[in-house]
Formats: structure tokens, C-alpha cells, sequence
């Protein structure tokens, strides 16, 4: 059976040893490299690039060239053309250069997922709580800009503030669509003293029938049944609201946070307070992030990529083709 150009200089490149990168490079591979992006995940990129622009890659057309002239020529064009194909791609596939435009591909990529994925989420909430979540975002932002405008901290600094503040602002919001999911399962808790007063004497009745003892087993065991899980409802109305209290406490303290980090980078110049300030909330909301996911979990809500902060308060972008 015959391979693609692509997978033939695949399999190739698989046969060949490429020099491994200085440790220079090493480090600047690892840092900016996605998560899963491969060898020959830049192999393919190679194959594929070109200009801006361009509706077709060069490469498409050399490959196409050297075939049509190693078909209707002589065999030679293709042996010449799939070395020429192997060094072009082993040399753009290793350039650091090339990987750093593939990565930045990749991560604005990404970034479109996340971003349909949040906004995903943020439709899940009430126009109020929708306003609410925007005004933290906005407040966020404007800390990020203060310290790079007032304290002039360099990229390093600045994005490892920026991932402290996105890690409040997803909890912000996980808080948010939980205290919502929380709202709707448990909306008779406005009446809650009626319901669980209509409980309590629901489960005193099937107390009563079962000490009579005039019920069969098999109904005996139903009744115990019903009981336990009424026991179970009445438990779960009186806990409701103490963790809508709890949601509305976090939610405020996060507000009031970043309001506090907010006037800290207006009349503060020590960068260096303010990142161990950053450092100590981030590491105080690992609490309330344990007992977000307890509730996620009894609710069902977020299954799926909760248990990180996703890019929220910037947006990488890609002018790269390939």
C-alpha cells in the first residue's frame, strides 16, 4: 500500500537522531510548549506552513512537483525530492523559531475552547449574578494594568499575578453557578420552615405506623425506607441555608480581596508586599476551592474542567498560519 509524502517522511524522520537542544533552548521549549504538543506534532506543522497569505503551502507544491517529475520524468526526482523533503522539515521541525509560532497557534487554539466554554458557563447565570461576575472581571483587569503601569513589573511577575487573579476570579464564578444550582434544587427553602415542618410530621407518621407493628414485612421495610430518606430531606433543607450563607460570605470576601489589592496598587511602590499579599489569599482559597468541588460533586455541576483556572482575564492571539 502506498503512504502520503507525510507519512513516508514520518517514518523516515522516526530512523533518523536528532541533536538534542541546548539547555537554553530546552528551557524555553518547555515553557512555552502546550500541553501534549509532540515532535511530530511540529512535523506536520512544517509540512503545512506557509506564508500569510498564501492559499496553498510551498511545500505542497515542491512535493507535488518532485512526484509529477519522478512519475513522468525519471524515478531519481523522487528520491532527490524525499531527501530535500526530510532535511526541509527535520530543519523546520527543530527550529525554534517555527515552535514558537506553532505553540502560539496552539495556545490561541486553546484559548477560543476556553473561552466557548466560558461563556458557556457564564449563560448558566441570572442577569444579576452575570453583572456581578463582569464587575470582578473589570476590577481584576484593572489590578493587572496598575501593576504594569504604577509598579512597572516585568512579564514574569506580572503573569504570575495574573494566574493568582484568574484562580479568584474561576472560583468567583464557580461560587456563583453553585450558589445558582443551589438556588433552583432547594427554591421551597424560601418557605423552608413550612417544608420541613410538613417533613417532620410526615416522618413522625411513618413512626407511628411502624410501632403498631401491624405491617407486613415487605411493608415494614418499605416504610423504614421512606423514612430514612425524609430524614435524609430534612437534614439536606437544614444545611441549604447555612451554605447559601457561605456562598454569599466567600463570594463578598473575594470582592472585598480584590477591591483591597486594588488600593494596595495604587498607594503602594513594594511590589515585592504585594506579591506575598497575592500569594497568601491565592493559598487561603484553597479551602473554599475543596468545598466547591464537595458541593460540584453532590450537584453534578462542572464535571468537566473545574479543576484549574482556565485563561479568563486575557486572550493569547495568533497571527500565524500554517
Amino acid at each position: 500500500m502506498l503512504c502520503s509524502p507525510l507519512e513516508t517522511v514520518q517514518k523516515l524522520c522516526a530512523r533518523v537522531c536528532v541533536k538534542k537542544p541546548s539547555s537554553q533552548f530546552d528551557f524555553l521549549f518547555t515553557a512555552v510548549m502546550p500541553k501534549g504538543l509532540g515532535f511530530f506534532d511540529y512535523i506536520k506543522a512544517a509540512f503545512s506552513a506557509k506564508p500569510a497569505g498564501m492559499p496553498l503551502s510551498p511545500n505542497w507544491i515542491f512535493v507535488a512537483a518532485a512526484g509529477m517529475l519522478g512519475v513522468l520524468l525519471n524515478p531519481g526526482f523522487l528520491l532527490l525530492g524525499a531527501g530535500l523533503e526530510l532535511g526541509y522539515l527535520l530543519t523546520l521541525g527543530n527550529n525554534e523559531r517555527f515552535r514558537r509560532v506553532v505553540n502560539s497557534r496552539e495556545l490561541a487554539s486553546e484559548q477560543v475552547s476556553v473561552q466557548a466554554m466560558l461563556s458557556g458557563l457564564v449563560a448558566k447565570l441570572s442577569p444579576d449574578a452575570r453583572e456581578r461576575f463582569g464587575r470582578l472581571q473589570s476590577r481584576c483587569k484593572s489590578v493587572l494594568a496598575l501593576y504594569q503601569a504604577q509598579l512597572s513589573l516585568d512579564t514574569e511577575v506580572v503573569t504570575r499575578h495574573s494566574e493568582s487573579l484568574n484562580r479568584f476570579v474561576w472560583i468567583f464564578l464557580q461560587l456563583l453557578l453553585t450558589r445558582e444550582t443551589m438556588q433552583t434544587t432547594f427554591r421551597e427553602s424560601r418557605n423552608a420552615p413550612r417544608f420541613q415542618s410538613l417533613l417532620e410530621d410526615e416522618i413522625a407518621d411513618l413512626e407511628q405506623r411502624l410501632k403498631r407493628g401491624t405491617a407486613s414485612d415487605e411493608l415494614r421495610r418499605s416504610l423504614e425506607s421512606k423514612r430514612d430518606i425524609l430524614k435524609q430531606r430534612l437534614d439536606i433543607y437544614a444545611e441549604a441555608g447555612n451554605k447559601l450563607h457561605y456562598i454569599d460570605a466567600e463570594l463578598e470576601r473575594i470582592e472585598q480581596q480584590i477591591e483591597l489589592l486594588r488600593e494596595q496598587a495604587v498607594v503602594s511602590r513594594d511590589s515585592s508586599a504585594i506579591s506575598v499579599k497575592i500569594d497568601t489569599v491565592s493559598s487561603s482559597l484553597g479551602e473554599t476551592s475543596e468545598w466547591i468541588k464537595e458541593q460540584q460533586n453532590l450537584f453534578g455541576l462542572m464535571q468537566e474542567g473545574s479543576s484549574s483556572a482556565p485563561q479568563i482575564l486575557g486572550q493569547r492571539s495568533s497571527a500565524y498560519e500554517g
